[in-house]
Order: C-alpha cells, then structure tokens, then sequence
C-alpha cells in the first residue's frame, strides 16, 4: 500500500493535483453498503495499518514538501460504512463503545502515527447528530484528544444536506455556522457556503480565526 501510494502521488503531482480524498478508513459491517469495494476490510486494525501506509506514501513520513508527495485525507469520519441498511449516508446507529472500539481506531492511527494532513467530516448522522455538525467527534475526539492539527473538509454537499436532505435548518447561514462551529474548516461543493458564511460571520453565529 505504501508503495501504491507513492506512485500515485507522483502521478498526481506530474498531473498539477496536490490533494488526494484518500484513503478511506471505514470498517465494512454490511457488505450490502455501496461503496465496500473502497474499503479494506471489517478488521480496525487491518484496515488502519493498511491506510496509514498509503498516507505515508502519499505524503512521506512527515508533511514534507518533497515535490513528488500529495496530501492524504483519511475519510469519512466517522461511522459513514455503519448506515442502516447498507443504504449509502443513512443513519449510523452505534454507541460511544462500538465508536471507539471499532471505527474511531483506525482514524486514531491514520492522525497519530501516519500524521494525515486532512480528515473527511462524513455525510451520515451518528445516533440523530449529522457528522458534518458533530462537535463530539471533530473537536472533542479529533482535536482535543488526538491532537489533530491539520484541517477538515466535509464530505460532498454535507453542508447544505443539513437543510435540503436532514432538514436541521431552513436556513444556510446557521448549517455553514452548525459545521464550522462542530470542527470544519472547508465544505466540499456546497451551493453557497461561501455567502452563509459571511451572513453567519456578520451576525456573530461565528468568529473569525
């Protein structure tokens, strides 16, 4: 795997990308999701040994500025490959044991021990709470347990799902400031995240870094 991500990342680095949405860091439950042929297996420690050695060969055993690393995102944080049914970005139903024991372990290995640069914030609730908005999980358990210092991209249109799909807000200046308050730092393609953003600045629902 470490060799896989090497040669990845200096094809990505010759092609002008130098960010990679990988790799993908869920525990397989349910064969019936579709997205398990991404995964590496049901086993957290499989498939946290597995991913820390991509991300070291994508970006080297440290964040160096070697021309030929990408930087890695461990993804999609967290409990995204436990939706209910198989049913891609349903429900995860799973309590703080089953978190910590079988899908937070091989994120803790992918931040602490590869040094990931980037973490992808997950489209699904985890027990009610959307985990693009989860405070307990992106700063309680990423930042202030593990120490992560890099930064957080939600997943596809998280953002904005929390007013079209799950319906938390009507309004998309109180979803941007729900995700940024929770520990996201970027949102990935949602339609005007850039505008709610200000209105929730300029109404102090956030503050500026």
């Amino acid at each position: 795997c470490e060799d896989m991500g090497r040669v990845c990342a200096a094809e990505m680095q010759y092609s002008g990308v130098p960010w990679t949405f990988s790799p993908l860091f869920g525990i397989i439950r349910d064969l019936r999701w579709g997205r398990a042929n991404e995964a590496c297996g049901e086993d957290p420690f499989l498939v946290c040994e597995l991913g820390k050695a991509m991300i070291i060969g994508y970006q080297g055993p440290t964040l160096s500025s070697d021309p030929g690393k990408v930087l890695a995102c461990a993804k999609h944080f967290v409990g995204y490959t436990a939706a209910e049914g198989g049913r891609d970005s349903a429900e995860a139903d799973v309590s703080e044991r089953m978190l910590r024991s079988f899908f937070l372990p091989p994120f803790e290995g992918a931040v602490r021990e590869a040094n990931a640069g980037s973490i992808m914030s997950a489209f699904q609730p985890i027990n009610g709470v959307p985990a693009v908005m989860n405070k307990f999980t992106l700063t309680d358990v990423l930042r202030k347990e593990w120490g992560f210092e890099g930064f957080v991209i939600s997943d596809w249109s998280a953002v904005g799902n929390l007013v079209w799909r799950q319906w938390i807000t009507d309004s998309m200046k109180e979803a941007c400031a729900l995700a940024l308050n929770a520990g996201n730092d970027m949102s990935m393609t949602t339609d005007n995240f850039y505008d709610g953003t200000l209105e929730a600045l300029k109404d102090g629902l956030v503050t500026e870094a």
